[in-house]
């Protein structure tokens, strides 16, 4: 692990047991997310994306699993760490933002108790130091009136409030790594760029490295320096956010791109990308694209591409460009 990295995740391997059989949520996953850096992990609803978040985290409940894979935070393999160890990374050193700040707040503690609970549990702080550094942190944030406002619960803020009190809680211990899980969902267009804007603007104050898990390219465009695209469990591209965006090579992101509206291009209707996503449970030995690809070959059935490089940063899991010929 190179000594720019705070996070490497190697062939991390994921599953949930369940009735129906078993679903491989995160197959083969690996990336690198260096000091500082704004990685995008993006894909349709179900591509394991947030559990690769959970993942890191060491939040897979049962009857989830990590079944294999290495996942290195400054060096320190998680998978092989205590519970406790755990415990005293998760907040003060990894924190995460959760996609629904309504249900991972605490409705029964007030906004300062909770942000001053998380303060205390790290550092050894009497109750009037948390509230002051609880104070400053909702400042932070953009929260008005912080003394106030403290003093409330998560069902009096609104919705973008809300999300500021999450990224409060999630940044106040200052941590090293932020995994933040669709942190603009359920937010109109203005309060998201607010948020956009404030997470920029925190992570180089604390110059903490974000994995930003999405399915909002624009999102993406907005605030990563490289992505990764994931599709049914599986990472099929990753590159630089240019690359990915202005010379995508997986038909999967093509056809992604091309669902999207954009506003310098006229056209009658957004294109789809025909078929649905197939199930994880007891996956086709090939690639998970190869039944919705206009391009799939029968190799693509019977076994998963290696990754091909297009540039130093980009690379994409695809038999039309294997190095010994193909779409180029």
């Amino acid at each position: 692990m190179s000594s720019s990295q705070v996070l490497s995740v190697r062939n991390l391997d994921t599953r949930f047991q369940t009735q129906a059989g078993e679903i491989r949520a995160v197959d083969d996953v690996s990336f690198d997310l260096k000091i500082g850096e704004i990685l995008g992990l993006v894909g349709e609803s179900g591509s394991g994306k947030s559990v690769t978040g959970f993942s890191i985290m060491g939040l897979v409940d049962e009857p989830g699993e990590i079944y294999g894979g290495q996942i290195k935070f400054k060096g320190e393999d998680l998978t092989k760490v205590s519970s406790k160890r755990y415990d005293g990374l998760r907040g003060r050193e990894i924190a995460m933002i959760f996609q629904d700040p309504k249900a991972s707040l605490n409705p029964v503690l007030t906004i300062g108790d909770q942000i001053a609970e998380a303060i205390s549990l790290h550092q050894s702080t009497t109750k009037k130091e948390s509230l002051q550094k609880t104070n400053e942190i909702l400042r932070e944030v953009g929260i008005p009136d912080t003394e106030k406002r403290a003093k409330e619960y998560p069902f009096e803020f609104s919705g973008g409030m809300r999300q500021r009190a999450m990224i409060a809680l999630a940044l106040s211990m200052q941590p090293k790594l932020l995994i933040a899980d669709e942190p603009t969902t359920n937010l109109d267009v203005t309060t998201q760029a607010q948020i956009l804007v404030l997470m920029k603007e925190l992570q180089k104050k604390f110059k903490t490295s974000i994995l930003l898990i999405t399915h909002d390219l624009g999102v993406v465009a907005q605030l990563c320096e490289k992505v990764i695209v994931m599709y049914a469990g599986k990472v099929v591209e990753s590159g630089t956010v240019n690359d990915i965006l202005l010379n995508p090579k997986h038909p999967y992101l093509q056809g992604l791109l091309k669902s999207m509206p954009n506003p310098l291009t006229k056209m009658d209707r957004l294109q789809i990308i025909q078929g649905t996503v197939p199930t994880l449970i007891n996956p086709i030995p090939g690639c998970r694209f190869s039944d919705r690809c206009e391009f799939v070959m029968e190799k693509c059935k019977e076994k998963v591409p290696e990754f091909t490089k297009i540039n130093k940063d980009h690379k994409v899991s695809c038999y039309l460009y294997e190095e010994n010929g193909g779409k180029k």
